[in-house]
């Protein structure tokens, strides 16, 4: 197991043991060595690991009158909403 795994599973393994607040702020420093570690694993392996720190997307498509009138607007928006799903 890569090194930087390893520490980030450490962590969380000791947080499940130990999930207090107190606890936590005590074991800050080994918590952003973890988030660090877990950040340089992801980089070497993700082809654009910038989007990885993204926590929420936007998509947008209109409909026409004629769409949202259609007896078939809600297969429509189902289609729509498939297709921006990421995968």
């Amino acid at each position: 197991m890569p090194a930087e795994l390893q520490t980030t599973l450490d962590f969380i393994r000791a947080l499940r043991v130990n999930n207090g607040t107190e606890w936590f702020h005590g074991h800050r420093s080994k918590y952003e060595a973890a988030c660090d570690a877990f950040a340089q694993f992801i980089e070497k392996d993700h082809p654009d690991p910038d989007l990885l720190r993204y926590k929420q997307f936007m998509a947008e498509h209109r409909f026409t009158d004629v769409d949202v009138l259609s007896p078939d607007f809600v297969d429509q928006v189902v289609a729509v909403c498939q297709a921006i799903k990421p995968s």
